[in-house]
């Protein structure tokens, strides 16, 4: 993720950026996904909820300097708190990847997940 997000050095460009990444990964891999997602499904155990915890974690600290980097520059929206942007951002990450693994990867999923960023940028963003 850190390599990821040094490619760029504006908020908004780092940003789609990360999430490429992911899509492109989880295309190629939706066993990890499956592995994230069978926490709701699945017996829980505590080394699987730690494990998804500290991934979520790692995106959160990750998320919480680009978006910080966006409010200070101006990019994205100061009226917000930056840890509840993340969590938005976060949430809306995760429910499309929950509906792409959901509809059998039925659709393409960095089209649509770049399109959800669009949507995602022009709200959190100051430029429109």
């Amino acid at each position: 993720m850190q390599a990821v997000a040094l490619q760029e050095t504006l908020p908004e460009p780092r940003l789609r950026a990360m999430f490429d990444s992911h899509f492109s990964y989880f295309k190629a891999h939706p066993e990890y996904l499956m592995a994230i997602f069978a926490t709701n499904f699945m017996e829980r155990t505590p080394a699987g909820d730690r494990a998804i915890k500290e991934l979520m974690e790692v995106m959160r600290q990750h998320l919480r300097i680009v978006i910080g980097e966006g409010q200070k520059s101006g990019d994205f929206t100061r009226t917000i708190p930056a840890d509840m942007l993340v969590h938005i951002v976060m949430g809306t990450f995760r429910l499309h990847m929950l509906q792409w693994r959901m509809s059998g990867r039925g659709f393409d999923i960095t089209r649509k997940g770049r399109s959800l960023m669009d949507a995602v940028i022009t709200l959190i963003g100051t430029k429109r």
